[in-house]
């Protein structure tokens, strides 16, 4: 088979996996199952992914290719530190807002019972992929910080604004996916996402010296832009 070919029945199996943990989740996917639905034998899919983690990585590791490259393509519309770094944030939260199943793989992979089963090899892959991420951010935070507040406790700023939005974040994945966002009484997730998002943001941004007057506006203008861009990218 050539490198093409596997590669596309690669993203086939993949693309299965999905499909199936979206409708029974993760720990009820069989091979023997994913094998007939890719209409292939069960060992052809051991021939690509060793086991059940190496699935659930390999869907990781090809949605975070992509979320990166739009991350990038985000940060490249903002004039400044601070729309860079707001672009970027507003990225990585909407794409987990459109499509909550990838809150759930997110969360899933970095608990060591998934992780410590799958293949050293893929495990290393997606590592790699996550360390250049976080470097990338690593970055926006530091041009954030030092364009609000120069050098003066630079590194204890940047620490605090990283946890802090990468802890929202991550907060929302968490209660996106479970069952309290099915309460009725509740706050409305992911239909109030974008408003909890921005209003949090705004708080972690003026704790770090941020001036600016209306904060929700101004990044909810930014999502705007962001969303306009998108849309105009869309084949019509």
């Amino acid at each position: 088979m050539s490198a093409e070919k596997r590669q596309l029945r690669e993203q086939e199996i993949l693309d299965q996996t999905l499909v199936m943990i979206e409708e029974e989740g993760f720990f009820n996917l069989k091979i023997s199952d994913l094998a007939k639905r890719c209409g292939v034998s069960i060992g052809t899919i051991y021939s690509h992914f060793s086991c059940k983690e190496d699935l659930l990585l390999g869907l990781e590791i090809r949605e975070t290719r992509k979320a990166f490259k739009l991350v990038r393509e985000a940060t490249a519309l903002g004039h400044n530190a601070i729309e860079k770094f707001v672009l970027a944030d507003i990225s990585c939260s909407s794409l987990l807002q459109e499509q909550p199943v990838f809150a759930e793989i997110e969360l899933l992979v970095k608990a060591p019972s998934i992780w410590k089963r799958a293949s050293p090899q893929v495990y290393e892959m997606m590592e790699i992929l996550f360390r250049q991420f976080a470097e990338f951010f690593d970055q926006l935070l530091d041009d954030v910080v030092e364009e609000l507040r120069g050098e003066q406790d630079k590194a204890h700023f940047t620490r605090v604004l990283g946890i802090g939005t990468w802890s929202l974040n991550f907060g929302l994945q968490a209660i996106a996916i479970s069952s309290y966002s099915k309460d009725e009484q509740a706050p409305k997730l992911p239909s109030h996402w974008a408003g909890i998002h921005h209003a949090n943001l705004n708080c972690f941004l003026k704790g770090c010296g941020w001036q600016q007057a209306d904060g929700e506006a101004f990044i909810a203008g930014l999502s705007g832009r962001l969303a306009d861009y998108r849309k105009n990218q869309k084949p019509h």
